[in-house]
């Protein structure tokens, strides 16, 4: 019963939301697929197409690949998000991650490292390119849910649109990662993400992101998401906004 509610809740919502497009910022929380052993793989799908007297193509996908042997966990997520009116892109965001995971021992404790890289042009960026390592901790784990906290470097390369006449920019960055998913009944779950990005030649240089995402089962392979974003940039470039906001839902399927 609860779950219907909460169905139907989500659909008053979406249908108050001004502009359901996707969103400009993705979470790699989100994209990463959970594989505790062997493999699994996700994917999701938002959007619409429309004809007439304008031709507007409103599509984001994304999808993710993992698999874990032993200690080890390999993980591969990609999006691609395009938002068009005849033909002219208004938003076009694209974003690949490899990431390697070694658990160590039995106290919930791992460690990592990744490449990314990401084209956003909401955000005027023509590349950001990402390579770092970390180590994450388990802090609570049940049949409920888990809790997990992280800490990181990372070098970060930012190539911005030639329009901006930005310079490009490198350096290195901390990143701190609170991270969260909650089952509320059987069918619906609750992911929380945060991160902290900050510079580590200037701290006041910093990026927030906070992520509040509702999964709902469908059926044993299909469910409806529905996530609100939002991000603060300390310094943005090229005389940007310093808050971004979104909402995204659609469907996602996963594979095992």
């Amino acid at each position: 019963m609860l779950t219907r509610q909460f169905f139907l809740l989500m659909l008053i919502c979406l249908g108050c939301i001004p502009q359901g497009n996707a969103q400009t910022i993705v979470n790699t929380e989100t994209l990463l697929a959970q594989v505790d052993s062997g493999w699994a793989a996700t994917f999701g799908v938002v959007g619409d197409l429309s004809y007439g007297n304008s031709r507007v193509t409103d599509l984001a996908t994304d999808g993710s690949v993992g698999l874990t042997q032993g200690n080890m966990t390999y993980r591969l997520a990609a999006s691609w998000a395009r938002l068009a009116q005849d033909g002219a892109a208004i938003q076009d965001n694209r974003f690949a991650q490899l990431r390697v995971n070694r658990k160590l021992g039995s106290r919930g404790w791992q460690v990592f490292a990744f490449l990314q890289t990401a084209s956003n042009n909401v955000l005027l960026m023509q590349e950001r390119t990402l390579l770092g390592a970390g180590v994450r901790k388990r802090v609570l784990d049940g049949d409920g849910g888990w809790f997990d906290v992280g800490w990181g470097p990372f070098s970060e390369r930012e190539v911005y649109n030639a329009e901006t006449q930005e310079p490009q920019k490198d350096l290195f960055r901390s990143s701190f990662t609170l991270a969260s998913e909650w089952q509320i009944t059987e069918n619906l779950g609750w992911r929380n993400t945060v991160y902290l990005q900050s510079d580590m030649g200037a701290w006041h240089d910093n990026r927030f992101y906070y992520e509040s995402a509702a999964n709902m089962a469908i059926s044993e392979r299909l469910s409806f998401e529905f996530s609100l974003v939002y991000r603060r940039d300390s310094k943005p470039h090229a005389d940007l906004e310093s808050v971004d906001m979104g909402t995204a839902f659609g469907l996602r399927w996963e594979f095992e």
